[in-house]
């Protein structure tokens, strides 16, 4: 369910899920990544290209996210 747009949202999947439409709102990440952002940006990123789950907080915009989860990847690459 969370892997599938919304009518009103392409980018909306599920519930409080997003997706990673076009990469446009985290290019660092893979398309077919999602994320769950809860109360208080609490944030659940999901990537099954790189067998990750990351949960963090207090990240505010998608640019802070992009830029966290860019990082992540780069490190796993060395």
């Amino acid at each position: 369910m969370a892997r599938t747009p919304g009518t009103a949202n392409a980018e909306y999947g599920y519930m409080n899920w997003y997706l990673n439409t076009g990469k446009k709102p985290l290019p660092a990440a893979p398309e077919s990544s999602v994320r769950f952002v809860g109360n208080g940006q609490n944030i659940v990123y999901v990537d099954w290209q790189n067998d990750l789950v990351i949960v963090v907080r207090w990240i505010n915009t998608d640019a802070d996210l992009n830029e966290f989860i860019g990082k992540v990847l780069a490190s796993m690459r060395k």
